[in-house]
């Protein structure tokens, strides 16, 4: 910088929040305007955040009413709509659709607990020799830490 204020080889100084060539959003930047706060935390507490249902029934609403509107003088603006409105529709069922199946593919803790509680219960009942059935307790107890690790993580 030679004492100046402006960095020589980038022309100038960085530029900070919304001026910032990466910034994409006020979420984690202290540049998040007080007039927003109250709804970003109302929307961090959403346990919804991520479901696309009600933008899928605005979408909806907005078809029915163009669809209505065929047949007017501007027809044409219409579908041209129609077609967009479609494909953006189409794209958040598919998003929607995709978070369904992985949510379906998910365990809770509480089932993870269930399910190793029942192999242990099972390796118990027809595991006989002290030795091994010490040996399955501690891997089942690894496992246990490297996946509370992980999650930590």
């Amino acid at each position: 910088m030679h004492g100046k204020k402006v960095c020589r080889p980038h022309g100038g100084l960085t530029p900070l929040g919304p001026a910032h060539g990466a910034f994409k959003h006020g979420r984690y930047s202290k540049f998040l305007p007080a007039r927003f706060l109250a709804r970003y935390e109302e929307a961090l507490a959403d346990e919804g955040l991520v479901e696309l249902r009600d933008e899928i029934a605005i979408l909806d609403l907005r078809l029915t009413v163009l669809v209505q509107k065929i047949g007017t003088s501007k027809s044409r603006e219409v579908f041209e709509e129609l077609v967009d409105l479609f494909e953006q529709r189409r794209k958040l069922a598919e998003s929607e659709r995709k978070r369904l199946v992985e949510m379906q593919q998910l365990m809770t803790l509480e089932q993870g607990n269930a399910l190793l509680a029942a192999v242990l219960d099972s390796c118990r009942r027809h595991v006989t020799d002290r030795k091994a059935l010490g040996a399955i307790g501690a891997d089942l107890a690894r496992l246990v830490a490297n996946t509370v690790g992980n999650a930590a993580q």
